[in-house]
């Protein structure tokens, strides 16, 4: 595979490993700005056990094969496009670990 190809799979690759948080956030917040704020609320445990594994294996499912794309040292010019889906590929897990909280929190924000 030539490695424009391969920067370019990475890329996408990086994309698609943030389909699953960004999915997972939106349903978490539409769900939470749906709720009755004087009801307490029973979803801590289903989001910690269920949401954020959920969006890590959709983020590391992709993400892994990100990192193995873009570890080869080449000089070719389409490098950029690598190292940035490596980096979608970290923000997505970064947004796995944050649906705990990070929902909750932007729904309270757009109240």
């Amino acid at each position: 595979m030539s490695p424009n190809k391969r920067s370019l799979l990475s890329l996408t690759l990086g994309a698609a490993s943030m389909i699953a948080p960004l999915a997972i956030w939106i349903i978490l917040t539409v769900l939470e700005l749906r709720r009755d704020t004087t009801k307490a609320s029973q979803d801590g445990m289903a989001t910690t056990f269920i949401w954020m594994p959920l969006a890590l294996i959709g983020a590391v499912v992709f993400g892994i094969p990100t990192f193995v794309l873009s570890t080869r040292r080449t000089k070719a010019p389409g490098r950029v496009a690598g190292r940035v889906g490596v980096g979608l590929a970290l923000l997505a897990v970064l947004l796995a670990f944050g649906t705990c909280l990070g929902p909750v929190f932007l729904a309270e924000w757009l109240r």
